[in-house]
């Protein structure tokens, strides 16, 4: 849509698999997870934003689709890596 802008941080250091501009599709991977920031484990962060700066500006609501949803449970669960992680909303 016309005015949003994507923010995603904390990307591994020249990991990324795209060009600046270039298009992307859904499940195509971008970029190599990564660790930096205040932080202890590798995570990514994802928004949607009014403007291009992503200190100015407001985020906005996200939509995905096909979301299976994995109920909490007591003993932790780690994400390994190359693991696929799906939610679905019932």
């Amino acid at each position: 849509m016309n005015n949003e802008y994507s923010t995603i941080a904390h990307i591994k250091k020249d990991s990324f698999c795209v060009n600046v501009g270039g298009s992307i599709k859904r499940g195509q991977k971008i970029a190599l997870c990564g660790n930096s920031g205040n932080t202890s484990e590798p995570h990514i962060h994802f928004q949607i934003q009014q403007g291009k700066s992503f200190l100015m500006s407001a985020s906005l609501p996200i939509s995905f689709i096909d979301i299976k949803n994995i109920p909490y449970q007591e003993e932790r669960q780690f994400i390994s890596r190359g693991q696929f992680i799906e939610s679905q909303i019932e």
